[in-house]
């Protein structure tokens, strides 16, 4: 099991924990990777821009079987060295990008954020911005992940906002998967009570990206 003080000297692959220094390619001395080569290549890069209703999104990756281990090992084994592991390589255009976003992270279960003793999608999203915030809260305990598909339009019912958020802003809805798009439906709900200058959404990754094609 991983735990989320687990230490990683700097010169191995987060992941699989090969001496970075066996690399020999120039991009690894100039961007000083944090992963090896093999493991940057095992993300299946799928990079789509489409949108759901009307808010652009963004999808990184498919959920392949590395996408799926890497996720649990970091959610269910808390191996908190990974949070730096998932936007390698995403990191410098996305903060360009996103500069003058506030990033509003997707609730977690709390129960499993204890037990971590760490929130997994603000990690990641700190990777990237400084300016990330969580407003939307889950008013009870609740995983989306063990709900039937076709009863997945049920967790609005369960977030709420939890602050008010300023008016006028750029919004960045951050998550990690995407499989239905009922959650990050029902946050972006949420958000526009705010009236948001723009609205944007950016996931990690989906088991299922033609449901979301252009």
């Amino acid at each position: 099991m991983y735990f989320h003080n687990q230490k990683i000297k700097s010169d191995e692959c987060l992941i699989c924990h090969q001496n970075l220094g066996l690399e020999t390619t120039l991009s690894y001395f100039l961007q000083k990777r944090k992963i090896c080569s093999d493991c940057f290549h095992s993300f299946a890069r799928l990079d789509l821009h489409t949108h759901l209703d009307a808010y652009p999104l963004t999808i990184l990756y498919y959920y392949n079987d590395f996408f799926k281990t890497l996720l649990f090992r970091y959610k269910g084994q808390y191996d908190y060295a990974l949070k730096d592991a998932f936007l390698e390589g995403y990191q410098s255009a996305l903060q360009a990008r996103y500069r003058d976003y506030l990033v509003v992270i997707v609730p977690s279960d709390q129960g499993s954020n204890e037990k971590r003793k760490f929130i997994p999608n603000l990690a990641i999203a700190q990777s990237f911005s400084a300016q990330v915030i969580m407003p939307i809260m889950k008013t009870k305990p609740y995983k989306q992940s063990d709900q039937p598909f076709a009863a997945r339009d049920q967790v609005a019912s369960v977030l709420a906002l939890k602050e008010t958020l300023p008016a006028h802003q750029k919004l960045l809805l951050f998550d990690d998967v995407i499989t239905s798009g009922a959650t990050l439906r029902a946050c972006t709900k949420l958000l526009c009570d705010s009236h948001p200058q723009c609205l944007e959404l950016l996931v990690l990754a989906s088991h299922s990206p033609d449901n979301f094609q252009p």
